[in-house]
């Protein structure tokens, strides 16, 4: 839907794109699609594969990684990047096999839960770094604190502590809709809203405006936007998201790549398409719409795809 509220038709040349394509719409992409009242719609072939890491799926030496201080790097062998192995001496994490991070020189297996930590890249890819300790995601809970000295003053997704996701004054939190975005909200705890609109979230601790969100359109049959859900709308998918992103890392990819890691996960992809970070876009969508359009969502990488939970203040 135009800001004006004219609809746009999207032209389909190719029906539904296959799981090795990404659907293109429109001349300049996404971002210019409002400018047009017909668009046509492609199917392209995905990129080739970028650098992957020691122990990572590689089908050339280019795909791999190359340290410059070794050269047990940037080598294609029967499918894997080869690297240093258990107890093989390393300069960086980058250099150690899938399931190994470089400690003291010397590439070292990943710390299990409550194992000692310095930061998240020597933890399992399934955990973080907290208080210097491998815990899993969402472990704490609302109000717990959490500080960058907690985190070894590395801030990389350590949002994902929290059991919502979400960080404000060092403290975990939960969000909520503001009381004038809070007034739009219909019986199933929706709110309906304009192209380009600001939707309002406060926190469950105040009652101040704290952060927006532009609306944007909806996948129903007429194009309406809803606003994103807040923490306070079904809280346990919440939950089993941030749960289901550290399952998803878990020993599928390097400690470097947890956050992007190139093997897709059935549990992480069900719970993302499903989660209060999606379910406004498929609120009163039409019946294929989660099967035509989830899957350009789920390509995403973690890293991107958390920073819709992760507002840090």
């Amino acid at each position: 839907m135009n800001e004006d509220g004219s609809g746009i038709t999207v032209n389909m040349t190719k029906g539904i794109c296959k799981n090795n394509e990404t659907c293109v719409i429109g001349i300049g992409g996404v971002d210019r699609v409002y400018e047009f009242t017909s668009v046509n719609a492609t199917c392209q072939s995905d990129p080739e594969i970028t650098t992957r890491f020691p122990g990572e799926e590689c089908k050339k030496d280019a795909d791999c990684f190359t340290s410059p201080d070794t050269n047990s790097t940037g080598v294609c062998d029967a499918g894997k990047c080869k690297g240093v192995a258990d107890k093989g001496n390393c300069t960086s994490d980058v250099e150690c096999l899938v399931g190994f991070y470089c400690s003291e020189k010397t590439c070292t297996k990943q710390k299990a839960e409550g194992e000692a930590c310095t930061d998240l890249w020597g933890c399992a890819n399934n955990l973080l770094c907290y208080k210097k300790k491998c815990v899993q995601y969402g472990s704490l809970k609302n109000g717990d604190g959490v500080t960058i000295d907690d985190v070894g003053g590395d801030l990389t997704n350590f949002n994902q502590l929290c059991e919502f996701g979400l960080v404000n004054n060092d403290k975990c939190v939960q969000s909520n809709y503001t009381a004038t975005t809070a007034a739009k909200m219909d019986k199933n705890g929706y709110v309906p809203c304009n192209w380009g609109e600001e939707c309002e979230y406060t926190i469950t601790t105040s009652t101040e405006r704290i952060y927006g969100e532009k609306c944007g359109c909806g996948y129903n049959e007429k194009g309406q936007g809803y606003c994103r859900l807040p923490g306070t709308q079904q809280p346990d998918s919440w939950k089993k998201l941030i749960k289901a992103v550290g399952s998803s890392a878990k020993n599928q990819c390097h400690s470097r790549s947890r956050f992007n890691c190139y093997k897709s996960n059935a549990a992480y992809t069900n719970e993302y398409v499903k989660s209060t970070v999606n379910a406004h876009l498929y609120y009163g969508a039409v019946d294929c719409a989660q099967e035509v359009l989830g899957a350009s969502y789920i390509q995403y990488s973690l890293a991107v795809i958390m920073i819709a939970l992760a507002f840090i203040f």
